[in-house]
This record gives structure tokens, C-alpha cells and sequence, in this order.
């Protein structure tokens, strides 16, 4: 699941960068493109030839037959007739074909530009980080940086190239909107999750049983549908079963399964091998760990408890000698007598008063 960078703390199995463009932000510049290619175009016209310029600004109300004499005609031995208007524009291309190829240039660059103007929409590139280090291990370092731009080649995915260098970097200062994204490990619904493999795991065994049926059905069903005759193809499948069964009771089941026994005996015998010569290493190490932790824990261990058993007991017994001498048996009387006495002198003074 992609979350945003700074709203997560969760460790990111990968990372992305989202590339926002929006239409209302764009259109002005598209707008001052679209005008310069109108401006150069009709710059260009200015800079026409005369006789160009002369048959561009001529009347409509003018036949076009009405060409000057003494062009040449370019069919030979044609009268100059009506024709002779198609064969004078020919030559206006053959001799100002430079002039000709710019201004077709210069008009295709001016409707791509009306055409991105009227096709501006709002767009999103989401850019992975492998996507860029690929980039980075691919780009020849001999080409200068601003010629081969990883970011000029994603403005130009997202319909943004073809704008000078300067504009360029003004419209995605202004414009692009860049944010950065982890891709976290979702925490799983276990019960959707367990609602959904029955229902996988049957649909993956249904379409398993229609293919295995389809082969097996496939040669009586072409053979029913090529010569209509219905016992033909049910003859197939009566032959077809025939030999399953014998294929079955001839199958000897004894023999393979000795043979599969066998070779579960040797890898058995591998594995036991393996074990044994990797337990003969770890041996003494293992013996070394044991001593160390027998020596450093747990004998010192029981050394505590002994020790601490043999305090609680002579505190156990000390205390059972002072019951038995009675020495406990005098300590509780004369706290009962002076208790008494305390008593009766309280009396006493009550009285006095």
C-alpha cells in the first residue's frame, strides 16, 4: 500500500515520487506557445518571395489562367491554357522549395501546438525509485545534463516538453506538484483473507478439471462436429476408456512402488550420513558450550542457593530455640504487665482530676 513519506513511520519496502500537473496552471503557457508559432509563422510569410508573395495575395476574383507568359511551362509543347496556372505554382515550389519546406514546418509546429492547447488536462505520473536509478545507470555522462534531463524526459511523459529551457524550469517550479510515497506492508484481514482461498482454490481446481476434460473431450467432440455421426465420437470414448483400463491393470504397482521405497531408503541413508559428519564437527563445540555454561551458570547457581538455604535454616533454627527456652513465652508477659501498669496509672490520674 502507498502512503505518504511524512504521514507514516513504517519502514518502506519501496519508494515513489508522484508528478502532479494541473491543466489550469499549464493552459497559460501552451496559450504564449501557441502565438509564438502563429507569430513566427506569419513572420515567415512576411519574409515571402514576390512572386510567392504576389500569387498568395492575389484576388480569388482573378482566373487562374492568368499567369505571366513567360513562365516556362514545365510540360513540354503545352499551350498555355488553363493548365498553365497548376505549372506555374509547380515551379514556385521547385524554385523556392526552402521556403516552401519551412513555412510547412512552420505551420505543423503551430497546429501541434493549437492541438496540445485544446488537449490540456490535469495528469499524474507516479515515478518509482528504481524507475530513476535505471535512468541514472543508463544515461551516457559524455551528453551535458541539460540535453539528456531526467526530469525534462517526465515533463515531456506528462505532455510538458517542447518549451525552451528556461520555460521549462518556470512551468515546473509553478506547476508540478511532486510528492513522495512508501510503499508500506499493509496490516492482512485475516478473515477476508481466509474467506477468499476456499473460494480461489476451487475456482483454480474448476478451471484445472474444464482443461483436462477438454482434452479428453476434444478429438469426439471435432469428430461429432465434422462428420455428424454421434456413435463415431461415442465409439472414440469407449476406445479411449478400453485402453485407460488396461493401462491401469497393467501397470505394475508392486515393482514401482519397491523401486520408490528404495530411493527413499537412500536418501534417508544421505541425510543420515550428512547429519552424522555435521554432528561429529559441532560436537566438541558444542560439549565446550555446555561446559562454559555449566561452569559460569549453573554451578554457581546452585553454590547461591545452598548458601542461602543454609542462612534461612540457622535463621529457622534460632528462632525455634528462643520459642523452646521460653525466652519468647517471658518477652510477651512483660509486655502484657507494663501494658497493664499503663493501664492502671491512666486510671489513677482520671481519678485525681
Amino acid at each position: 500500500m502507498w502512503v505518504d513519506a511524512a504521514a507514516s513511520n513504517a519502514r518502506a519496502l519501496d519508494s515513489a515520487e508522484i508528478w502532479q500537473v494541473s491543466a489550469r496552471c499549464v493552459r497559460p503557457y501552451f496559450i504564449r506557445a501557441a502565438l509564438r508559432s502563429k507569430a513566427r509563422l506569419k513572420a515567415y510569410y512576411d519574409l515571402a518571395p514576390e512572386a510567392v508573395r504576389a500569387r498568395l495575395n492575389r484576388s480569388p476574383n482573378i482566373p487562374q489562367s492568368a499567369a505571366p507568359k513567360g513562365w516556362y511551362h514545365l510540360v513540354k509543347d503545352q499551350p498555355a491554357s488553363g493548365g498553365s496556372d497548376g505549372e506555374y505554382a509547380a515551379l514556385l515550389h521547385v524554385r523556392y522549395a526552402e521556403w516552401y519546406a519551412n513555412v510547412f514546418k512552420l505551420e505543423i509546429d503551430a497546429s501541434q501546438w493549437q492541438q496540445r492547447l485544446s488537449d490540456v488536462t490535469d495528469r499524474r505520473l507516479t515515478l518509482s525509485e528504481s524507475a530513476r536509478k535505471s535512468f541514472d545507470s543508463g544515461r551516457n555522462t559524455a551528453v551535458p545534463a541539460a540535453t539528456n534531463s531526467f526530469d525534462s524526459q517526465v515533463l515531456a511523459t506528462l505532455g510538458l516538453g517542447g518549451f525552451p529551457n528556461d520555460e521549462e524550469q518556470a512551468l515546473k517550479t509553478d506547476c508540478v506538484k511532486i510528492s513522495l510515497v512508501n510503499k508500506v506492508l499493509a496490516s492482512p484481514n485475516y478473515l477476508r483473507e481466509l474467506w477468499r482461498w476456499p473460494v480461489e482454490q476451487t475456482a483454480a481446481f474448476v478451471l484445472g478439471l474444464e482443461l483436462i476434460l477438454l482434452g479428453m473431450f476434444i478429438v469426439p467432440m471435432t469428430l461429432w462436429i465434422g462428420t455428424g455421426d454421434a456413435q463415431l465420437a461415442a465409439q472414440h470414448v469407449r476406445d479411449a476408456a478400453n485402453r485407460l483400463v488396461t493401462r491401469v491393470k497393467s501397470f505394475d504397482w508392486k515393482k514401482h512402488l519397491a523401486d520408490a521405497a528404495g530411493r527413499l531408503r537412500a536418501i534417508l541413508t544421505a541425510v543420515h550420513a550428512v547429519l552424522v559428519e555435521h554432528g561429529t564437527r559441532a560436537m566438541p563445540i558444542a560439549e565446550r558450550q555446555i561446559v562454559l555454561f555449566l561452569r559460569w551458570v549453573v554451578l554457581p547457581s546452585i553454590a547461591l542457593g545452598a548458601t542461602l538455604w543454609q542462612r534461612c535454616a540457622a535463621l529457622l533454627r534460632r528462632h525455634v530455640r528462643f520459642q523452646d527456652t521460653g525466652y519468647g513465652l517471658d518477652f510477651v508477659a512483660r509486655v502484657l504487665r507494663q501494658a497493664s501498669a499503663d493501664r492502671a496509672a491512666g486510671i489513677k490520674r482520671r481519678a485525681a482530676h
